[in-house]
């Protein structure tokens, strides 16, 4: 940067020298920080227990953009992932990797929706107040494959 500086100063005005070249370091420095600051999309959101959601993830462990279903009680139906999104805008079906259940019911994840009559396929059952990552085997889901859930009565 000094030899970039010196090629566009004339003589040797030192206070010109200094002041471009702290000009320079400060628009290095704004654009590190901007690069490196994490966005709001990228930090985690913790579902939260007092307003009974669960909360889908994009990403394995509880990361990555959330679709939270908030104030959820047994009975409750959500058949068709295809009219949610992550807070990132993202389409909820057939994208999540894990599920945070905070409700006080058991929850099934099903593989697929229940629009137009078709089954629900493949169903991974997650106890209240914990969580799952979709890895399938069995009769459990894959990842990538939720499309409805249910909340069961206990």
């Amino acid at each position: 940067m000094a030899q970039f500086c010196r090629l566009f100063l004339v003589g040797d005005d030192v206070k010109k020298r200094k002041a471009l070249t702290a000009t320079f370091a400060t628009a290095a420095a704004v654009v590190a920080s901007v690069t490196v600051a994490p966005t709001a999309a990228q930090a985690v959101y913790r579902c939260a227990e007092k307003y009974v959601e669960v909360c889908f993830y994009e990403n394995f462990g509880w990361t990555g953009s959330t679709m939270a279903f908030r104030t959820v009680d047994a009975g409750a139906s959500f058949a068709d992932f295809r009219w949610y999104q992550y807070t990132n805008g993202k389409n909820l079906n057939d994208s999540a990797s894990s599920v945070w259940n905070g409700s006080n019911h058991t929850i099934g994840v099903f593989e697929h929706g229940f629009a137009a009559g078709s089954g629900g396929g493949r169903i991974t059952f997650v106890p209240a107040h914990s969580g799952v990552d979709f890895r399938g085997g069995g009769d459990e889901i894959p990842n990538d494959s939720a499309s409805a859930f249910v909340v069961f009565y206990d």
